[in-house]
């Protein structure tokens, strides 16, 4: 929209191959935004090439960081300090060529459209990822799958970090209290986004590996994003249903002591309001699984132990 201002936030570190370049092509396509490098102290002298394009092309600036401190810091860090300045969009991307600056006026043009958030997709139709071996194209197509599937989210391009947010709708999920690094600190911002009902929209990217450099890929990248992954859907999943039942849940408990009158065994299902879950197994009566407050379980289990 006209008198909107945006940032591109750039997390670097030994880019000194390709960061004059991808300044210059982003400078290109959107003169009038503004550019952010946070660098994690390159050892190649990324930084010192930061400096020497910003003073060429200007609207670059240049946050130094001690060391190396992972890619979800750096946004964290990027963000905060594009909310400290007021800009109305913030844009996150890679250095290294694998996102495309042509596609930047796409992703500006769905944000005035009414979008909260685009990312640039993959495995949206038109999307593509050349230069990769195979084994990478599954594991990142499947890992997307497994993540859009158990997550709820309807994102096919968890992963992808070209993407242009609405500031205020980024600030709405408080980027700053987000723990994940690598990959999986890109899915936490999308999981965050689905649950505050903000508006994501894909449209298609076709991502190239880089030609020049060294991936900061791993496999304990992979590693993390999965477990994060699946531990965000169970946490998501006793949510639900918790909010499903409400103040009522099931208690379900059979134990060894026999009715007071017929001697037979009797299985007991009870209802209880305001729960907490706890299992326990008791020598001598059973299996107990409650699903209760604890003052109630406690009278439950003493009830359980008591003689006929």
């Amino acid at each position: 929209m006209p008198g909107e201002r945006t940032i591109i936030v750039l997390p670097t570190y030994d880019e000194r191959e390709n960061v004059a370049a991808l300044l210059t092509a982003v400078r290109a396509v959107v003169p009038d935004a503004d550019v952010l490098v946070v660098d994690d102290n390159s050892p190649d002298g990324t930084g010192a090439v930061v400096e020497e394009t910003a003073a060429e092309l200007g609207q670059i600036k240049l946050l130094r960081r001690p060391g190396k401190q992972g890619l979800g810091s750096a946004y964290r860090q990027g963000f905060a300090i594009a909310f400290d300045e007021g800009y109305d969009v913030i844009v996150s991307m890679d250095v290294d060529f694998s996102h495309d600056p042509a596609v930047l006026p796409e992703l500006l043009r769905l944000i005035d459209a009414g979008a909260d958030a685009v990312i640039g997709s993959r495995y949206v139709p038109g999307g593509a990822t050349v230069d990769w071996p195979w084994h990478r194209r599954v594991l990142s197509r499947w890992g997307n799958r497994y993540t859009s599937l158990v997550l709820g989210l309807q994102v096919r391009d968890c992963t992808s970090g070209y993407r242009a947010y609405r500031a205020d709708a980024l600030a709405r999920i408080t980027p700053s209290t987000t723990a994940a690094e690598g990959y999986a600190f890109l899915t936490e911002l999308v999981r965050r986004l689905v649950r505050a009902r903000c508006r994501v929209m894909e449209t298609p990217i076709v991502f190239a590996d880089r030609r020049l450099g060294r991936s900061k890929m791993s496999g304990r990248i992979v590693v993390e994003s999965m477990v994060l992954v699946t531990r965000w859907a169970i946490r998501d999943a006793v949510a639900h249903l918790e909010a499903a039942l409400g103040s009522v849940a099931y208690n379900l408990g059979f134990h060894t002591a026999p009715h007071e009158h017929s001697g037979e065994y009797h299985w007991h299902v009870h209802l209880w309001p305001n729960l907490v879950t706890q299992a326990g197994f008791e020598r001598g009566t059973g299996v107990l699984i409650n699903v209760m407050p604890p003052e109630i379980a406690a009278e439950t289990l003493r009830a359980v132990r008591a003689p006929a």
